[in-house]
């Protein structure tokens, strides 16, 4: 792994100072002030000129970094022996009259106001010896506000600088994505920080809060493949799953931590993680070595079937989504060993563990995870199919029903061709109906409009992220207020989406030697793209004028590739150009 990437950082602007340590909401006047001490701290922060704080005195600054950052803070002090200095950070300022209201449904509002909002946060706290020193932090904050609260003692104390200096993954983007879609497009960068303020020695589900790497997390994360050539962190975490796998053979839901947790469902993506890896890379040897590890999951899975072939009640916490309704994020009949959801994760574990076989194991272990796929399916589909509703439903009572069960079914092939299009129609069409999913399993839901070719649906699902940008996000949030999190990963899996969707670019096989290009535009007039390959680059320029489609690929040399669009199918390698009149004549060089 490299070094993190170590930055000294300044800027920011004052949002507000007080000359005490209040817990209330930031008034009007204190917010839009531009008294000279307001003056005298925009000036330490723009041009680092010093600043000097009277003995006795008692300072509260709130900072606003106008983006998010992860590092640690840079103070630098001189003078005021036994002065008390406290820094926070918070990701945004709560919509409450005082701190001690705030309780985890309050709500944010727009992130970029603090007018009529109280700060809460987490920090560091030091006392001054009276020397000329930076503070000292242990480890590295994240967020976008700094509150500083100075207390002098009987000396004068001198603030000579205030910075961040921050620390990350040191990443690369190599990509580029343009298109007509002027709204998603704005919250693109909102979405590479989400990416990329969650990359450090490891992928972590937030870097606020827990700073752990997540099985189901990492996967939405996997729009790094999109971005950079660059997979170190992405080995680093599926080697660290790999050691967490007790004597049972499951990994842990997150690893490392300080308490183990475990989730069947989790473990169950973990294939997931690693066939991702495999086709969108090419790295055999790490592959290779994985595939001990991944048969003990898969037997430990397997172990826990009932007698009927499904999964009943497995150990952990079998999180599926956060859905209000839900009970911490499991689904009906998650914990009493009757969901249809669980056992989907099962099938999708399956289909996964087989292109790994084929592509790197042995051609017996991968028939036989296909025949059970077969088997395991087809009991799926009696227990909790509804052809009068043409639903999935989430127990076998058939009471309940979710957008998971419905994306899952149509994505694991367990249905046939017109059952998939019924399904498909029943869940848009009742919708309002079903357990909603949340920004993370919308990764699948993507997945299952792009297959459908629903690009309604797909472009629809979208307009989420459309929004980020209105309400002030710098950063992609966990889920829709109230939200915890301002700042996690897997809200930037539409980045994995615009280029594998979109633009319709994936791999066709383990080590991403055949690429398959069908794009999915919609109401999209052009799409150019940059996109890294293990073996270089791939470029796709496609435009769509009033009655003609015109398109230009290149992929790296040896390189093969299948393009598909209008029922057009042609294979070539290392490049391709053509159009096609909507009317169906077409041309190809």
């Amino acid at each position: 792994m490299p070094e993190q990437n170590v930055e000294l950082w300044f800027g920011g602007r004052v949002r507000a100072v007080r000359d005490a340590f209040l817990g209330t909401s930031i008034s009007a006047a204190e917010a839009e002030g531009k008294t000279s001490l307001v003056q005298s701290w925009d000036s330490l922060l723009q041009n680092q000129n010093g600043l000097k704080l009277d003995s006795g005195s008692c300072h509260e600054v709130i900072i606003d970094f106008e983006q998010y950052l992860c590092g640690y803070p840079y103070l630098e002090v001189e003078g005021g022996s036994g002065a008390s200095i406290r820094v926070d950070w918070a990701e945004s300022l709560f919509e409450e009259t005082d701190s001690s209201n705030v309780t985890l449904s309050t709500t944010k509002g727009h992130r970029g106001t603090v007018i009529d909002k109280c700060f809460v946060g987490l920090g560091d706290a030091w006392i001054i010896c009276g020397q000329r020193n930076v503070l000292p932090a242990l480890w590295w904050r994240s967020g976008r506000y700094l509150r500083i609260r100075i207390q002098a003692a009987d000396e004068p104390i001198h603030v000579n600088r205030i910075g961040i200096r921050t620390t990350g993954y040191p990443f690369n983007n190599e990509a580029s994505f343009d298109c007509d879609y002027k709204e998603f497009l704005e919250s693109w960068p909102i979405q590479v920080a989400g990416i990329q303020q969650c990359a450090h020695e490891q992928w972590v589900d937030c870097p606020y809060y827990e700073q752990l790497s997540y099985v189901g997390d990492n996967i939405c994360e996997l729009a790094f493949y999109c971005l950079t050539r660059d997979d170190l962190i992405t080995k680093r975490c599926l080697e660290l799953f790999d050691w967490s796998r007790q004597d049972g053979g499951l990994v842990a839901e997150r690893y490392p931590s300080a308490y183990r947790q475990d989730s069947f469902t989790y473990a169950l993506l973990y294939p997931r993680l690693l066939r991702e890896q495999a086709y969108w890379r090419d790295d055999a040897d790490f592959i290779s070595e994985r595939i001990p590890g991944l048969r003990a999951l898969m037997e430990e899975c397997l172990y826990w079937r009932n007698s009927n072939g499904l999964i009943g009640k497995v150990p952990g916490w079998s999180f599926i989504d956060w859905v209000e309704s839900w009970d911490e994020g499991c689904g009906p009949g998650v914990r009493d060993g009757d969901s249809s959801l669980v056992n989907l994760h099962l099938l999708f574990a399956l289909k996964d563990y087989a292109d790994i076989e084929n592509g790197y194991g042995e051609e017996f272990f991968a028939n036989r995870a296909l025949s059970l796929l077969e088997e395991i399916g087809q009991n799926l589909k009696e227990r909790y199919w509804c052809s009068e509703m043409s639903l999935m439903a989430d127990d076998s009572a058939k009471e309940s029903f979710s957008e998971h069960a419905q994306a899952w079914s149509i994505l694991s092939g367990i249905l046939t061709e017109k059952e998939q299009q019924s399904c498909l129609e029943a869940w848009l069409k009742q919708q309002d109906q079903l357990a909603p999913m949340s920004i993370y399993f919308s990764y699948y839901a993507l997945d299952a409009f792009y297959k459908m070719r629903a690009d309604d649906a797909f472009y629809e699902r979208l307009s989420f992220w459309e929004e980020l940008p209105r309400l002030g996000f710098t950063a992609t949030p966990e889920r829709p207020e109230p939200s915890r999190s301002d700042c996690h990963g897997w809200g930037a899996h539409p980045i994995y989406h615009a280029f594998s969707s979109i633009a319709g670019i994936r791999p066709v096989s383990a080590g991403f030697n055949r690429v398959h290009i069908s794009p999915m535009p919609g109401a999209l007039s052009f799409i150019n793209i940059r996109m890294p390959h293990p073996k270089g680059m791939i470029h796709l320029e496609w435009k769509r004028t009033e009655n003609r489609e015109e398109y230009n690929i290149k992929l790296p040399t040896g390189v093969a590739g299948i393009w598909e669009r209008n029922n057009q199918r042609q294979e070539f390698t290392d490049s391709l150009s053509g159009s096609c009149e909507l009317s169906g004549a077409v041309t190809v060089s």
